[in-house]
C-alpha cells in the first residue's frame, strides 16, 4: 500500500467513517497513554504542519527528556533458551515502560516483589499487571531487553 503525497479528504475514503470508528477510537485511546509530548512523536506530519514540526524538533533538542520514552527495571527469572532444564537465574533488566503488543503503559506502578521456592532455594522477581491487559512474559521481557542493549534502541 502506498500512502499518497497529500492527504485526501475524508469524503474520498471508500470505507464508511461508521467502520473506521472502533479503530478511531482506539487510537485515540493508545495515544491518550501515551506521556507529553513523545506522543507526538510518533506522527507523521503532514508538510503543511512544517511551522508544527520544527518547533517539536527544537523542543526535542532543547529537552530530550520530555521526548524520552519511559522506562521500568524489573527482575525477571531466566530459565534458559534450550529445552533442557538448566537452573534459574534472576536477571534485572530495563524494558520500556509500555506494552510491546499495543503501546500502552505496562503496569509500572504495580510492580510488586513475588518469592518462588526451586529446586530447594528462593528467588525473588517481579510482578506486574499491564492495564491494557496483556501478559508480559519474562522470556518475553528478556529477549525485548536484550534486543534493546544488543541494538542500542531506545
Amino acid at each position: 500500500m502506498t500512502i499518497p503525497a497529500k492527504p485526501r479528504p475524508i469524503s474520498d475514503v471508500d470505507v464508511p467513517l461508521s467502520r473506521l470508528e472502533s479503530d478511531i477510537k482506539q487510537l485515540v485511546a493508545r495515544q491518550r497513554f501515551q506521556a507529553g509530548i513523545a506522543a507526538e512523536a510518533r506522527h507523521v506530519m503532514d508538510p503543511a504542519e512544517a511551522a508544527i514540526e520544527t518547533a517539536f524538533i527544537q523542543l526535542a533538542a532543547e529537552h530530550p527528556e520530555a521526548c524520552a520514552v519511559p522506562k521500568m527495571t524489573v527482575r525477571v527469572c531466566d530459565r534458559g533458551e534450550g529445552r533442557s532444564y538448566v537452573g534459574v537465574t534472576i536477571r534485572t533488566v530495563t524494558v520500556p515502560a509500555t506494552c510491546p503488543q499495543c503501546g500502552g503503559p505496562r503496569g509500572a506502578d504495580t510492580v510488586n516483589a513475588w518469592r518462588f521456592c526451586e529446586d530447594g532455594e528462593w528467588y525473588t522477581v517481579d510482578r506486574w499487571t499491564n492495564p491494557c491487559g496483556h501478559v508480559d512474559m519474562y522470556a518475553a521481557v528478556l529477549r525485548e531487553a536484550r534486543a534493546i542493549t544488543e541494538g542500542g534502541a531506545a
